[in-house]
């Protein structure tokens, strides 16, 4: 398989603030592309705030606060190009010391993101966490959601655009902390779930069927995990893209890996990373013309950006 990456950055390390984490992006119809993370002092300061850029004609605009909660921190962003064309971001705030005491809100724009309009809550529960994008299927949004006071996973579910939420039964074992759901489609229509875990290990759920209400007892995949953050999405072509750190220990190398079997094996396309430091959390997104963007954090100090093309 001939890969080409092409490597950058969002912006130069510690040029707006000392520390960033957790980016997502996603495409918009006008071929850009919208970016957020979270940035401050340090993760959990209460100046962390939610920022944002746009790439466009080959660079990213100067970054800017979307959100920023005063005296609380605002954090795991998650923008996402809805069916009616709008962008939506959901991020945390914390109410308390930790992100066992956030709350999840969302932000809706018309403009892709130059302006916004009011904060709205999705649910008054403490604990509940957003991380990676949710994903239009069967006429429903699924939501990968997951519980940070006891660390298992779980999907929000809408029939009405995101006007009301129902929860999936819970994705969990006994005995291992499962969370951050990474969701993308199977070839027979049903959903295939990835989480980080306390094992070492990824771990994979199949959903019962297009619902994505029901699902399997979670299980170890083939791939390791330090207990950070993975990407799963589809492609255009029905296969499936994986970005993570393949080792149960340590945030590097980072890695994207493909699968044209439903999940069931895994190619390695490229090794991202390769040097000592942190590169983590990573968020993908494929473009019409089959471009795959990943952004990932690099040493808190920069969120970096690579063009895959498969």
């Amino acid at each position: 398989m001939a890969v080409k990456v092409e490597p950058g950055v969002v912006f130069r390390p510690e040029a707006y603030v000392p520390s960033v984490h957790a980016a997502s992006v996603c495409a918009l119809p006008s071929g850009e592309l919208m970016a957020s993370w979270f940035g401050g002092t340090r993760e959990g300061a209460p100046d962390t705030a939610i920022w944002g850029a746009r790439f466009a004609g080959g660079a990213w605009s100067e970054p800017r606060v979307i959100v920023d909660t005063p005296g609380r921190a605002d954090g795991n962003s998650v923008v996402w190009l809805d069916g009616a064309g709008a962008l939506r971001m959901w991020w945390v705030t914390m109410e308390g010391r930790g992100w066992a005491t956030c709350r999840v809100r969302e932000l809706r724009s018309g403009d892709g993101g130059v302006t916004w309009g009011c904060e709205r809550n999705v649910r008054e529960r403490w604990g509940w966490m957003v991380r990676n994008e949710p994903l239009a299927h069967g006429g429903r949004i699924v939501m990968p959601m997951y519980d940070e006071r006891h660390w298992f996973s779980f999907m929000l579910l809408s029939d009405d655009g995101g006007e009301t939420w129902a929860r999936s039964e819970r994705l969990l074992v006994q005995g291992v902390g499962l969370i951050q759901p990474a969701v993308a489609p199977l070839s027979d229509g049903r959903l295939l779930a990835f989480m980080r875990s306390t094992d070492g290990w990824v771990y994979a759920s199949r959903s019962e069927d297009a619902r994505g209400e029901a699902w399997s007892r979670p299980e170890r995949t083939s791939l390791p995990n330090p207990n950070s953050a993975v990407e799963l999405i589809g492609l255009r072509d029905g296969s499936l893209l994986c970005v993570y750190n393949p080792t149960p220990l340590g945030r590097t190398p980072l890695r994207a890996a493909v699968s044209r079997d439903d999940g069931s094996t895994w190619e390695t396309v490229a090794d991202i990373e390769t040097d000592e430091g942190e590169y983590s959390y990573p968020t993908a997104v494929e473009t019409s013309h089959g471009v795959v963007h990943v952004l990932y954090t690099q040493r808190r100090e920069t969120i970096a950006h690579v063009r895959i093309e498969l």
